[in-house]
């Protein structure tokens, strides 16, 4: 397959918010940097998410700081209630097990 048409097909894989396909919130909704081109991650998302992420709070409620976030290294996140609401309690128990574990290595 030409570098072109690989190209192509990535950035029609990639022109929906990054949020939204994972929380599995709104499958049409479209990305910010639709060509895929930008280094910011946050123009990976759809405008609501986008705002959400540059002010720091929750991409899914938009009211509290950021818990976790299912990207490696990213500022895109969710509260701990929005997770536990998402994935269940035990699977945010088993979060902040690691996240407690991780602050005692830390320290």
């Amino acid at each position: 397959m030409g570098v072109r048409k690989w190209q192509d097909r990535l950035t029609a894989w990639s022109s929906f918010c990054l949020a939204c396909e994972f929380y599995h919130l709104d499958p049409e909704s479209r990305r910010v940097d639709q060509v895929g081109k930008s280094t910011d991650e946050a123009d990976a998302l759809c405008v609501a998410h986008r705002a959400r992420t540059t002010e720091g709070l929750c991409v899914l409620c938009g009211h509290r700081l950021p818990w976790v976030s299912p990207w490696a290294k990213s500022s895109i996140g969710c509260c701990e209630l929005c997770f536990r609401v998402t994935y269940g309690s035990e699977a945010g128990d088993q979060v902040q097990e690691r996240l407690t574990r991780r602050r005692k290595r830390a320290s």
